[in-house]
């Protein structure tokens, strides 16, 4: 009996032990579960201040790192019915499902515009999955106010003006002007703001591309321009084409997180969606490639493999590989341009099963455009048994025995037995860096002999 108790009481305690931390992980992730929430957001304008009380509706309870606007001032918690919550070092305590943040933020100087961005309080762990903002103003008698979401009602009294809008933005903005503006509803997705004697061909914002999420444009050279994710100000004076580009690049921003250096796969499809060359060079010259060689209906198809899928961009590889779902054949474009200040067409991946010397080599790619079949260089050097090295200024030293050459990537010349030789062209080319060789002149540089069929490339 003592033997049974000695064995048991370890894996009971072991057991337990192994539930607890399992329970602890569980409980740790819950609590790192993002919670939906809707909130509601008042703003009165006072003479001296704006008061702002924002309640969020939906919470759990537990802790929340929250970030308050930088000059908030006088800041009140409350939970439930008026009980009192505690704002700590950036954390939220004591919270209840409901929770309502009062604080006063310095009223702007008497301006022409004033754009409000960043007055309310962010808090981690959450969704916010509507927002209702509601302005109580007895200052700013005058002008207009926008904000990106549905104005549900508004109401002008003796002493206050009254306006509430629903929103679909985590954090609201809002933007007033002195000068009257026209509302305008373009379509069920596009609302422009405009001054009546503001003449803008607003026709040429009314297509499909510009228009996939809502978007309010605001004409007006009260205030600097500015753009968010569906809210923008453009000057009257800004071409309408600058306008398109923008409106469509802020919209496929939330497809892309690229490099400052990558910006350009961004400009390319920017070039797709409005049917011209935009961008840098660069873009311009890779557009021409893909239009050309791809028909319009595989571009548009392209873009919209980039629009639904539901990867987050970050690289030319991910473009080539959405590229390649659509033409049904591996494709290398954007990677191989990466690095190149010269275009390098359009090429695909030769998916013939590739022979050196009756072995099957399927690490050395062989790739091709309308005109030449190019192989990986330095994996064939070395399949077919030479020793490579690679020197300075691009330079790749090959030896077999008593033979001995030196190549020069995008360069005709090479050295053959410290003799110099030259081509006619230069059949080494760098793609992303990498040297390949073209197929049809390897049988004459290194005495092999190169076999085509439908299946395979036979060397030997």
């Amino acid at each position: 009996m003592k033997k049974f108790l000695f064995l048991i009481i370890p894996i009971i305690l072991m057991t337990g032990i192994m539930l607890y931390f399992q329970w602890n992980g569980f409980s740790s992730d819950a609590e790192e579960a993002v919670v939906p929430v809707k909130q509601t957001v008042r703003m009165l304008h006072d003479k001296n201040m704006i008061k702002i009380e924002q309640t969020i509706d939906g919470l759990k309870k537990q802790k929340y790192t929250i970030d308050l606007p930088k000059q908030a001032d006088n800041i009140v918690c409350e939970a439930g019915s008026n009980q009192k919550c505690e704002i700590d070092d950036g954390i939220l305590k004591n919270n209840k499902s409901v929770v309502t943040i009062s604080y006063e933020l310095p009223a702007p100087k008497d301006q022409k515009s004033i754009l409000y961005d960043s007055f309310v309080v962010e808090i981690k762990g959450i969704e916010v999955k509507s927002t209702r903002l509601e302005i109580s103003d007895s200052l700013k008698r005058e002008g207009s106010w926008v904000s990106p979401g549905r104005l549900v009602g508004s109401k002008r009294m003796d002493y206050i003006d009254y306006y509430v809008y629903e929103l679909n933005e985590v954090s609201p903005i809002l933007y007033w002007q002195k000068e009257v503006l026209d509302y305008i509803e373009v379509n069920d997705n596009l609302i422009v703001y405009k001054n009546n004697n503001v003449e803008i061909d607003i026709t040429q914002l009314d297509f499909e591309e510009i228009n996939s999420t809502k978007d309010y444009i605001i004409f007006s050279n009260a205030h600097t321009e500015f753009q968010t994710d569906s809210l923008h100000l453009f000057h009257v004076q800004t071409p309408i084409n600058t306008i398109q580009e923008k409106i469509v690049l802020a919209n496929m921003d939330m497809k892309f997180n690229l490099d400052n250096n990558l910006h350009w796969l961004r400009e390319i499809v920017l070039a797709i969606i409005l049917e011209r060359p935009v961008g840098t060079d660069k873009a311009k010259g890779m557009y021409k490639e893909l239009s050309e060689k791809i028909s319009e209906n595989e571009l548009n198809h392209f873009v919209d493999k980039i629009k639904n899928d539901n990867r987050i961009i970050t690289s030319p590889k991910e473009m080539d590989e959405l590229l390649s779902t659509v033409l049904n054949a591996q494709v290398l474009f954007f990677e191989i341009n990466q690095h190149q200040n010269t275009l390098i067409p359009l090429m695909y991946k030769d998916s013939r099963e590739l022979m050196i010397d009756s072995d099957t080599n399927k690490d050395i790619q062989v790739i091709f455009d309308d005109e030449k079949i190019y192989i990986e260089f330095i994996p064939f050097l070395q399949a077919i048994e030479y020793e490579v090295s690679l020197k300075e200024n691009r330079e790749i030293a090959a030896e077999k025995g008593v033979i001995q050459y030196h190549f020069y990537p995008e360069e005709k010349r090479f050295m053959l037995n410290n003799q110099r030789y030259q081509m006619t062209h230069n059949p080494i080319r760098l793609f992303n860096k990498d040297p390949y060789i073209e197929l049809n002149v390897i049988d004459k540089l290194f005495n092999v002999t190169v076999v085509q069929t439908e299946k395979e490339i036979v060397i030997k």
